[in-house]
């Protein structure tokens, strides 16, 4: 009698062990930071006629806390892109984003996605999951950079830009 007592006992300690330390495990959330802006473009070529193009820029950053600091763990940059014209079609270009703190990220690759094709003609993103640390006060921005070209347009490149801050406090 005495060993099943002890048998009950020690087992129903170690369940209450094993059930204490699973509810005690701390799920971390991610938070995120995004920015996003919408350009549209107009050129007149010189013999062709009129060329547009509209361009939305947006870039995320996914970020955990950790005490003081902020560990920011993926990004990403996405461009939409409509063009219309008669001689000459506009492009574009998209860049990687950059923090002001020059800390380097890499490797980069192409994401993958959807969209309406009765509002965009294409869209292009890329994905880092370098993980890099700021304190939450800290005064580091991203920047992520596209170029939009009408070959033959009067002023053929336009520059559009979206920077956020890092902080997180």
């Amino acid at each position: 009698m005495k060993k099943k007592n002890m048998f009950v006992f020690c087992s129903l300690l170690v369940l209450s062990l094993f059930l204490g330390l699973i509810g005690s495990s701390k799920a971390e959330a991610a938070s995120v930071k995004s920015k996003s802006t919408e350009k549209s473009f107009w050129w007149t070529v010189p013999n062709g006629g009129h060329s547009s193009a509209r361009i939305k820029l947006e870039y995320r950053e996914t970020y955990k806390l950790r005490r003081d600091k902020a560990a920011f763990t993926q990004r990403r940059c996405t461009a939409c892109f409509r063009r219309a014209g008669a001689t000459s079609l506009p492009k574009y270009s998209l860049g990687k984003v950059t923090h002001s703190s020059k800390k380097k990220l890499s490797p980069w690759r192409k994401g993958s996605d959807m969209y309406d094709p009765n509002v965009w003609n294409s869209v292009l993103s890329y994905e880092n999951n370098t993980s890099v640390q700021y304190a939450r006060k800290t005064k580091a921005t991203g920047t992520v950079k596209a170029l939009v070209t009408c070959r033959g347009g009067n002023v053929p490149t336009r520059a559009v830009s979206v920077t956020q801050r890092l902080n997180t406090k």
